[in-house]
């Protein structure tokens, strides 16, 4: 338990083996060394897309695999009113317009 009594949560990853890179950032900033076939630009236009608009994820870092396999860790989510916002980097409207 917390302070208070109060229940501590923590969340937890496998270590991603691998060269790490930042893709994307929460504000429309895109790494010039990113490569366009990279799942990360597709995988957040996505997430556009299959929420009707009221989402996107970006933030997009992680490890890209020798296999063709890309891992993605620490997205932000940028959200539509009425929906809560996911945090305090969820710049809503303006977040998703910097994406596009």
């Amino acid at each position: 338990a917390g302070p208070g009594g109060r229940a501590v949560v923590c969340g937890a990853e496998p270590y991603l083996h691998g060269t790490f890179i930042k893709v994307l950032n929460n504000f429309g900033w895109v790494n010039p060394k990113a490569s366009p076939e990279l799942t990360a630009f597709a995988f957040s236009h996505w997430s556009h897309y299959y929420t009707r608009g009221s989402m996107l994820i970006c933030d997009v870092q992680g490890v890209l695999q020798q296999e063709g396999m890309d891992w993605y860790t620490d997205p932000q989510v940028h959200s539509l009113p009425p929906k809560r916002p996911f945090g305090r980097s969820d710049m809503r409207e303006r977040g998703i317009a910097k994406f596009f």
